[in-house]
């Protein structure tokens, strides 16, 4: 595990999408849309709820925005 504040690390394109992907599934884990399960090769692996099964992509991504900006105000201390 990479700490906190690392500094600058170069990332293939494909790191840098799992670690996009992996903030989205932390976001809907925390709005109650997604569980963790099982590690699988060093990830994490997420099931979906019902609930977020039902939604569609706008609505997804409107939740996923309200978690980010939730973050960034409880954290804006550490921001700047």
């Amino acid at each position: 595990a990479l700490p906190i504040w690392c500094g600058f690390i170069d990332f293939s394109k494909q790191e840098k999408m799992d670690l996009i992907n992996l903030a989205k599934c932390r976001m809907l884990e925390r709005a109650g849309f997604l569980e963790e399960s099982e590690v699988e090769d060093g990830w994490p692996q997420f099931n979906p709820k019902l609930t977020f099964l039902s939604l569609n992509d706008s609505e997804k991504d409107a939740i996923i925005k309200e978690q980010m900006i939730g973050y960034l105000k409880a954290n804006e201390n550490f921001i700047n």
